[in-house]
């Protein structure tokens, strides 16, 4: 008899395929129901998934990691790009390493700013091909250079996302570092390049 099994290459593909928009899904889901500030969905924070999310995308990363890398080049740019989207710890302290304090009394609910980003590999919805985290460093530092002076140059210059304007950012939407930074930084004044979840930030506040 005929064997009417599909070939394991084809099991493998498809296989790949359902786990890669399981982790899509999960990624994409919303923490909450609520419309999410005015901030540009490029370069805005992504919000904590649920543990439930978390196992979810925990599992189907365990049995992409079990598919041989051999099996084609889709497969290697799947576990890639996923290499690292989850929940990252970037942000949470002060450039410095400290533990950021609390917000001045009379900091405002939200303030306004530009962002230059800079993308590398392991930052949130970072492609395969991005550039390792070394690399992408040292081109955010050209760029926070040109930011003191043309923001709005540096904005042009840096990855998808950068902004002049990306909207207003209300307190609790960033990590507790990089919110502080920002939160403190005088009007029209640039901050230093910012390490985040998302990649590398340069900020400026307009109000």
């Amino acid at each position: 008899m005929l064997d009417d099994r599909p070939p394991r290459s084809t099991s493998i593909a498809v296989g790949v395929v359902v786990l890669a928009v399981l982790a899509f899904v999960i990624l994409r889901k919303p923490k909450r129901p609520e419309p999410p500030p005015s901030v540009s969905p490029a370069s805005a924070p992504v919000a904590p998934y649920s543990s439930a999310a978390a196992d979810q995308l925990a599992s189907a990363m365990a049995e992409l990691e079990k598919l041989p890398i051999s099996e084609g080049p889709p497969l290697a740019k799947i576990q890639a790009a996923l290499e690292g989207v989850g929940n990252s710890e970037k942000g949470f302290k002060l450039p410095d390493g400290r533990d950021p304090p609390p917000l001045p009394e009379g900091t405002p609910r939200a303030i306004r700013i530009g962002v230059v980003l800079v993308r590398y590999q392991g930052a949130q919805l970072a492609t395969f091909d991005e550039p390792p985290r070394d690399q992408a460093l040292a081109r955010a530092q050209q760029l926070a250079a040109l930011a003191k002076t043309d923001f709005a140059a540096a904005a042009k210059a840096g990855d998808t996302g950068s902004a002049t304007d990306i909207g207003r950012v209300e307190r609790g939407l960033l990590e507790p570092g990089t919110q502080y930074v920002l939160f403190t930084l005088p009007i029209g004044a640039t901050s230093e390049v910012l390490d985040t979840p998302r990649g590398f930030w340069i900020a400026r506040r307009i109000r």
